[in-house]
């Protein structure tokens, strides 16, 4: 009887392709720092996680990562780039971010739209 000898051989290595490159120096509600030197690249194809505890800056993070702060009162200093696109360039809408870039909420969190428009989005 011929013995089963399977090996494990380890998984190819595979380069992966940033498809975010965050460069966040300052984001600031008007002169309160939020957020302060967030530097990543999230590789595309792959799940990311923020841990980390209560108010360190995880959803806030993930909100400017699709132009949720898009408001008068907010200011990114540094740039979010998505296939190599910044999206804080002033041509780029953030219907189309949010379009590509989207979020899930445990509780409602409406866009600074009308009704109509958060419903209709």
């Amino acid at each position: 009887m011929k013995e089963n000898t399977a090996t494990l051989s380890p998984a190819p290595t595979q380069k992966l392709t940033t498809i975010l490159d965050v460069k966040i120096d300052r984001f600031s509600y008007g002169k309160k720092a939020a957020l302060r030197n967030v530097h990543l690249k999230i590789p595309e194809n792959r799940v990311t996680a923020f841990i980390g505890p209560s108010g360190c800056g995880k959803s806030t993070t993930l909100r400017c990562l699709n132009r949720m702060h898009s408001q008068k009162r907010t200011k990114l200093e540094g740039q979010i780039l998505f296939e190599n696109q910044n999206l804080y360039d002033p041509s780029i809408d953030p219907r189309l971010v949010r379009a590509h870039i989207g979020m899930v909420f445990q509780q409602p969190n409406p866009f600074h739209l009308s009704v109509f428009e958060n419903v209709a989005f």
